[in-house]
Order: C-alpha cells, then sequence, then structure tokens
C-alpha cells in the first residue's frame, strides 16, 4: 500500500497486457491456420474437380477416337465441374500464330455466332513459353489482355495450351464474369493453373498418340495397297507366264518367257526390300534414307552407260525421319532416277546432299544429270510424273525445285525442312 491506496492494479494491469497479446498472436495463428486449411480444402477440392474432367474424357476416347467430340466435352465439363462462366475451345486459324474458338459454351446466344468468327493473335511470349495466361484482378493488363477481355466479354479468365510434339495445337479457355463465383471458391491462381494444364497435358498426350496410331494405320494401308498392286501383279504376271511355259514346247519362246519371269521376279524382289526398308523403325533417319538411296541408284544405274557420283558430307547428322517422309522422299528419288535413265541421254548423274540451318534441321537433296535438258515450263505443266514428285514433296512439308536448260542438263531440288 502506498499512500493508503492499493496498489495491486499496477502489477495486474501489465500481467493483462501480456495475455491479451499472446492471446491475440495465437487468436491470428488460428485464423490464419483455418483460412490456409480452407485455402488448402479448396484447392483439393479443385485438383478433383480437375480429376472428375480427366476421368470423364477417358470415358469417351472409350467409346470414340474423334478429336472434336473430346473438345466438345472439355467445354462442357469446365464449365459444370470448375465453375466457369464461359469455356472455349481455340482451334489454328489459317495465319500462323492466330487461333478462333471453335467449340464456345455459357456465351450470351445473341453473340456465340459472332464469338465463333472472332480471331485473336497470340503474342510471341505465350507462344514460346507455352504456359498458362492467369487474368485476375491482381493481372497488370496489356493490348493483348485488354482486346481478349473486350473481345470476349470476359474480365477473368484462364488460356492454357495444348501442346504436342513442343507446338501448341489448341487453347483451353475458361472465364469468368466475378472473380470469385461463390463463397468457399478460390479466385483464379496457381491451383487453378495447374488444374488446366493437367486437362491440358492429358489432351496432348492422347491426341499424340491418337497421331501417332493414325499414322501406323496409314503406313500399313499403304503397305497393303503396295503389296496388292505391285507385288500382286508381278507375281500374277509370273504365275501367267509360269503357265505358258508349261504349256508350250517350243524351246526358244521358253526362253523369252523365262527372261520375262526373272525380270518380274526381280522386280518383286526390289519391291519386297523397298518395303521393308520402309517398315523398318531402325531406318527412321536421314543416314539411313541416304545409304539407302545411295545403295539403290549405284545398283540401278549399274545396268546402264549412265555414271553415277555421289556428293555426300562425310558425316550425316541422324535428323529423325517418320517412315512417311522417308517413303515419299524415296519415291520422289527413285522417279527422277528413272527420268535421268529414260530421258537425258546423259553420260552422268550427281546426287548431293546440304545440311543446312540452325541445328542442322533443314537439308537440300540435289539431283543433277548432263544430258539434254528440256523446256522446264512445259513440261510442269504436262508430264504428270513431275506433278506427282512436287505433290509429294509438297505432302510431306517440302519444297521441289525443278531447272533444265536444253542442251545442258536438268537439276531437280528436295528442299525439306525438319521442326
Amino acid at each position: 500500500m502506498k499512500d493508503g491506496k492499493p496498489c495491486e492494479n499496477k502489477i495486474i494491469d501489465p500481467e493483462k497486457e501480456y495475455y491479451k497479446k499472446k492471446l491475440d498472436e495465437l487468436s491470428g495463428r488460428i485464423l490464419r491456420s483455418s483460412y490456409e486449411l480452407s485455402e488448402q480444402s479448396n484447392n483439393v477440392h479443385l485438383l478433383k474437380k480437375g480429376y472428375q474432367v480427366i476421368s470423364n474424357l477417358q470415358k469417351i476416347i472409350e467409346t470414340t477416337q474423334n478429336i472434336s467430340n473430346i473438345y466438345k466435352e472439355v467445354v462442357s465439363d469446365l464449365y459444370f465441374y470448375l465453375q466457369m462462366d464461359r469455356t472455349a475451345i481455340f482451334l489454328p486459324s489459317v495465319i500462323k500464330k492466330e487461333f478462333t474458338p471453335i467449340y464456345i459454351k455459357g456465351f450470351p446466344d445473341d453473340c456465340a455466332k459472332s464469338i465463333k468468327e472472332k480471331k485473336i493473335r497470340i503474342p510471341d511470349k505465350i507462344i514460346n513459353e507455352q504456359k498458362s495466361v492467369i487474368v485476375n484482378s491482381q493481372t497488370l493488363g496489356d493490348n493483348f489482355i485488354s482486346l481478349f477481355k473486350k473481345d470476349f466479354i470476359t474480365p477473368y479468365f484462364i488460356l492454357t495450351p495444348v501442346i504436342v510434339n513442343k507446338e501448341i495445337i489448341s487453347f483451353i479457355f475458361g472465364g469468368r464474369m466475378n472473380e470469385v463465383k461463390y463463397i468457399g471458391y478460390s479466385p483464379f491462381d496457381k491451383t487453378y493453373a495447374d488444374t488446366f494444364e493437367s486437362i491440358a497435358g492429358f489432351i496432348g498426350a492422347w491426341i499424340k498418340e491418337f497421331k501417332r496410331q493414325e499414322m501406323v494405320d496409314n503406313e500399313r494401308l499403304r503397305i497393303s495397297k503396295d503389296m496388292h498392286d505391285e507385288i500382286g501383279a508381278n507375281l500374277t504376271h509370273i504365275a501367267l507366264l509360269s503357265n505358258i511355259v508349261f504349256s508350250q514346247p517350243d524351246k526358244e519362246n521358253n526362253k523369252t518367257t523365262l527372261n520375262q519371269i526373272s525380270h518380274f521376279a526381280n522386280e518383286t524382289i526390289e519391291k519386297l526390300d523397298e518395303i521393308v526398308w520402309a517398315v523398318n523403325p531402325s531406318n527412321d533417319n536421314l543416314k539411313n534414307l541416304i545409304a539407302y538411296i545411295s545403295e539403290y541408284a549405284e545398283y540401278f544405274f549399274s545396268r546402264s552407260e549412265i555414271n553415277c557420283r555421289f556428293d555426300f558430307p562425310v558425316i550425316i547428322p541422324e535428323i529423325r525421319l517418320s517412315p512417311e517422309i522417308r517413303h515419299h522422299f524415296f519415291l520422289i528419288v527413285k522417279e527422277a532416277l528413272n527420268n535421268v535413265q529414260k530421258y537425258s541421254f546423259a553420260a552422268s548423274v550427281t546426287l548431293s546432299l546440304k545440311i543446312q540451318g540452325t541445328g542442322k534441321k533443314r537439308f537440300k537433296f540435289i539431283i543433277k544429270d548432263e544430258g539434254k535438258g528440256f523446256d522446264s515450263n512445259f513440261i510442269l505443266h504436262s508430264s504428270n510424273g513431275i506433278k506427282n514428285m512436287k505433290e509429294r514433296m509438297i505432302s510431306i512439308g517440302g519444297s521441289f525445285g525443278l531447272k533444265s536448260i536444253i542442251g545442258k542438263g536438268t537439276e531437280i531440288t528436295l528442299d525439306f525442312q525438319l521442326d
């Protein structure tokens, strides 16, 4: 007691302040923990919804092999399961880096048609980074984002690329009119991006496998056609000529017929060799393609008076080529060599290879003879063989060049750029 007054309040008050402070800190930690727990719960809920979308896609894939149906399911599932107001799949237009919404859901009926007609040019940064674009309340706008918001009437959105073989083949779009649709749902953040990217990754992996299987099926169809058209025809000839030999006693005539049988048999062996080479996966590279062309050309011209020369690099990179590219490329070269033998009257022909471009992904194959030449303008428009070679080269993403000067010879250039 001091001056007749109790002094214990001076002791109690600091204690109250201390425990109040500790209680506030504890309450804050509890609130933060509660918020973090709620946030984690939302994230888990979101990832579960993403898994549900992928599960639905898997079921669709089991019943259909149609890419359009897959995309339609995506826009529908994103709308329902991930609580999007608007969803879309953007596919490439004819102009590079330009995409247009083909499959859409949630847009007002009066503007749905005009939405499908819109085209948006994707900036190089997005194309190169190949990551999701997240637009929320914290996003700093740029020209692309402002234009996208305006054109597609959506203030908050995620745009995620679908990637196959390092190339963007489409974009998945999900948008909201309000950043948080319902209480308890997180705004757009990294978890949304992860969910969208998981879905996009699943679609990309399936499309890659789908295209691979499609290529295998096309290759099988081509082989069966070759077997039927060429080998089957040759075997029929051999069978018919053999019957003639057995039915006619004239030995002199039999000699001619036997020569024909030998010719068709050798042709059949060559064709079978080409088919076996084409389907062998160990030959799916530029080095083996050039080796096979060299072997074929050397044997082909050994039966003529034309001298075949080669001008190839000492080291040829093992650039991977698909069976389709190898097959078409070889047939173009084969047709060109056949034309040299039939029409050029050349003393020699030179086959050369030039490797160009960054990463040695571009090459030129040149077939040059020193024959009589011809009017290239006339031939380009009148020769089916030349047209077929050009069309084949275009079909595998290359270009076909032909130069010919009467009296000086002909040069064919096959220019190919790998992705």
